[in-house]
């Protein structure tokens, strides 16, 4: 069986690393936005998606980019400095954090050079409910937008550190969102420096096991 559409979109889904200058159209923000509104989410929690999904964008060089990218900033170095103190009393935890620890201080000393390029910083904000779906809720939503700038021929990356900051209540002031009421992540749009190569991978025979 040949791949489908589908099949050739999925396989072109890649991370963007280097976007152009050029300003990203809304227009096609706002369509990668619908696909991400359309995207599942926990209806058993009873609570309608118009009350409980949130998208903030925040475009490159707005004062509103300025004032979040300090806050964000400031909070990779207020967790660097408590990563690196539990490092010393935690067994075992400098060997597991090395990696991380990597990333850390090249955010804290150099500062979040994808988020300074792209076009367009958007935070997905989902409302906590019971039972606790709203990690998945933003997973999902994150995977639509994904899949939708790619097939429009936009630059798409996570941008993961946009998670730690709901529990800095500046942060979430500034977003009007109440901490601990709601989970938030986000990502970065814009014009790709270059397309990416659509993956070559297949699933491996070893990763499936069937069972009866």
């Amino acid at each position: 069986m040949g791949d489908t559409a589908f099949d050739t979109l999925a396989r072109s889904r890649r991370s963007c690393r280097n976007f152009r200058e050029d300003i990203l159209e809304d227009a096609s923000t706002r369509s990668v936005l619908e696909a991400g509104w359309l995207a599942p989410h926990a209806g058993a929690t009873g609570v309608a998606l118009a009350d409980k999904r949130r998208f903030f964008v925040i475009r490159r060089e707005s004062a509103a980019h300025e004032r979040l990218y300090a806050l964000a900033l400031a909070r990779v170095k207020a967790n660097r400095k408590r990563l690196l103190v539990a490092r010393r009393f935690v067994p075992g935890l400098a060997r597991r954090t090395a990696n991380f620890m990597k990333r850390l201080d090249i955010l804290a000393d150099s500062g979040i050079r994808t988020l300074r390029e792209a076009s367009v910083w958007i935070i997905v904000a989902e409302r906590k409910g019971f039972p606790p779906a709203e990690a998945k809720s933003i997973a999902h939503v994150l995977q639509n937008m994904w899949l939708k700038a790619t097939e429009i021929g936009v630059g798409f990356m996570l941008l993961s550190l946009t998670g730690m900051l709901s529990v800095d209540a500046r942060f979430m002031a500034s977003l009007s969102l109440a901490k601990g009421e709601w989970e938030i992540d986000g990502c970065l749009l814009g014009l790709p420096v270059q397309p990416s190569r659509p993956s070559v991978e297949h699933l491996p025979a070893s990763a499936v096991s069937w069972l009866d």
